[in-house]
């Protein structure tokens, strides 16, 4: 089942992964990015996992750019292993681009950039419900049974 929803219905379904901690950063395969993250109650309580794939990203510091998807491997994972055990702040994401940036505590931000205008998704997010929230192809949100 796909269900197309706007921007402000996806802000609202992702609102529940605002302050929980980061755990599991993985980097997949080629520049994939995967994270779950975890409530403050229950540590084991795993609601909200995010899949960065087919988009470009960027990792920022307050100060400095610390990794980009194109980067080699080794330098990613270094990087990347920074979000673990932060915290979301703030999720945005940009419509028609489907870009999107979260803000996790100690200043860092991940920055996502569509690469594909068509044919391929940029990112997902699997909820609580076990539903995906899913961008792309496209200018597309959906909702999806997977």
């Amino acid at each position: 089942m796909v269900n197309v929803i706007s921007v402000d219905e996806a802000h609202s379904y992702l609102s529940g992964a605002l302050h929980r901690r980061v755990c599991d950063v993985q980097l997949g395969h080629g520049s994939f990015i995967t994270m779950s993250f975890h409530s403050l109650v229950d540590s084991r309580d795993v609601d909200y996992f995010l899949w960065v794939y087919c988009t470009g990203w960027n990792l920022t510091s307050a100060s400095k750019l610390l990794s980009a998807s194109e980067d080699e491997r080794t330098e990613i994972a270094t990087s990347i292993s920074a979000l673990e055990s932060s915290y979301l702040e703030l999720i945005t994401i940009d419509w028609p681009s489907m870009s999107m940036a979260l803000a996790f505590s100690g200043g860092l931000t991940l920055t996502t950039a569509s690469v594909f205008s068509m044919g391929y998704e940029h990112w997902m997010w699997k909820l609580p419900s076990s539903d995906w929230l899913v961008a792309g192809p496209g200018s597309t949100l959906s909702i999806e049974t997977r």
